[in-house]
């Protein structure tokens, strides 16, 4: 682990080490979670691979009028089935085009409880419920139906 979230260096270094240790052939498409932003997906698509992974939060779109909006701006217009997007700007300092595809799950009522069966109430525990109730973007350098697996 590095001492610094979202490192760009060590991401490569991560994917070097995982091309070394795939099959010459292998073209993969990996999953990750909010964390990682347009250095890792830039250097996924380096290789010829895919990605799919979740933007959320601070992340900036281009607008149907040329305008960057925050990304929560998209969350009205998804619904419980997972829907396409299209293909958007993303990344105001230097953009770069994604599919992007939204859907919401609705809440499944869990609460974490503390050791004496309470609810907890912490800072913490109330950003991670915050989280869990956000609508889900997935953003992909896989256009729809292009990627099809074949045994």
């Amino acid at each position: 682990m590095h001492d610094r979230e979202g490192c760009p260096q060590r991401q490569r270094q991560l994917l070097d080490a995982l091309e070394l240790m795939l099959p010459d052939q292998c073209v993969p498409i990996l999953v990750t979670d909010a964390g990682f932003r347009r250095p890792w997906f830039q250097a996924v698509e380096a290789k010829d691979w895919y990605y799919v992974g979740r933007v959320r939060n601070r992340d900036l779109y281009l607008d149907e009028h040329g305008h960057w909006q925050p990304i929560k701006q998209l969350y009205q217009r998804i619904t419980s089935t997972v829907r396409s997007l299209g293909e958007i700007e993303m990344t105001r300092c230097a953009p770069h085009s994604v599919a992007l595809y939204g859907i919401h799950q609705p809440p499944k009522g869990r609460k974490y409880r503390r050791v004496t069966g309470s609810i907890a109430r912490s800072k913490l525990s109330r950003q991670n419920a915050r989280r869990e109730q956000e609508p889900w973007l997935l953003a992909s350098n896989s256009s729809e139906g292009q990627n099809r697996i074949h045994y």
